[in-house]
């Protein structure tokens, strides 16, 4: 047997044995190593979904496809939000189409607007940039094998954190919130200082409208609802951000999108801005609604 020979089998040997370690393949990773992998895999969703929902950390927690299949029927759902992140990021917005399958029959995005998502700070620093940065690192199919560190998970599976705040991480992007915690106004004086000297402006938001204007152009149907939030951080972000919604809201629908504004529910969340998994049902519920309705 050839040294290369040896060699190959050697490496063969150890892909299997690590890709199939239950520490590096199951419920027994480490919290932070999994949420990790959970947004890392995210970044490499490809041509899958017949519709998906993109936005920040509001999207990712309060948007359950499962919930809007109840009402839009068995069609693939992907949820692509990430933590602090930017709809006004050029990489961020070219990776959207890329995850629409080529044989969905009416190929949808849908955009989870909140003012900050809209600033020239979210398109500097985001969740997406890093975690994209770290799939592109070893690329595709090194993260498929199952090895933490130089690989990502073939598959995501639930995992979920402390007793004080559950997260579980869902193959289709979604991670679900339990927690007894309810503090309406824990982010506040975050906002407030994110907005000092970063408010929205109309150079930004023309990233994301012309972006939509290309969208539409090449047969993808384009939605966007505001997502919900408890009302001393919505105020806060009225009085603060620099967001028009009804400026921007016309200036979406004369490029071809759909607005969609959702019925108030109340929004139950444990920090004022994140709902609890209920609260998130019955956000998901409305949108696919309107999304029926469209």
């Amino acid at each position: 047997m050839s040294p290369a020979t040896r060699f190959l089998l050697a490496v063969l040997v150890a892909v299997a044995v690590l890709g199939g370690a239950p520490w590096w393949r199951g419920s027994d990773v480490p919290d932070a190593v999994q949420a990790a992998r959970f947004y890392r895999t995210k970044a490499l969703f490809r041509r899958q979904f017949d519709l998906v929902v993109a936005g920040d950390s509001r999207v990712a927690r309060g948007v359950d496809p499962e919930a809007m299949r109840d009402v839009l029927g068995p069609i693939r759902i992907g949820n692509l939000g990430f933590d602090a992140n930017s709809l006004v990021e050029p990489t961020y917005l070219a990776y959207l189409p890329t995850t629409l399958a080529e044989d969905a029959v009416e190929p949808t995005l849908v955009l989870g607007i909140s003012p900050f998502a809209l600033t020239p700070g979210s398109a500097r620093r985001n969740g997406w940039l890093r975690f994209d940065a770290e799939a592109r690192a070893v690329g595709p199919a090194a993260w498929m094998l199952g090895w933490e560190g130089l690989f990502a998970p073939l598959g995501l599976v639930e995992r979920t954190g402390d007793a004080d705040l559950q997260e579980t991480y869902r193959p289709d992007g979604y991670l679900r919130t339990a927690t007894p915690a309810h503090d309406p106004t824990a982010r506040l004086a975050r906002y407030r200082a994110k907005f000092d000297d970063n408010r929205v402006t109309s150079e930004a938001t023309a990233v994301l409208l012309d972006a939509v204007q290309t969208w539409v152009a090449r047969g993808i149907r384009v939605i966007a609802f505001r997502t919900e939030v408890g009302e001393p951080l919505r105020a806060l972000e009225d009085a603060r951000s620099g967001f028009d919604e009804a400026r921007f809201r016309a200036a979406f629908e004369a490029r071809g999108g759909v607005w969609r504004t959702l019925p108030d529910h109340g929004m139950r969340t444990y920090d004022g801005e994140h709902p609890v998994h209920a609260a998130a049902v019955r956000q998901s519920v409305a949108l696919a609604e309107a999304i029926a309705a469209e």
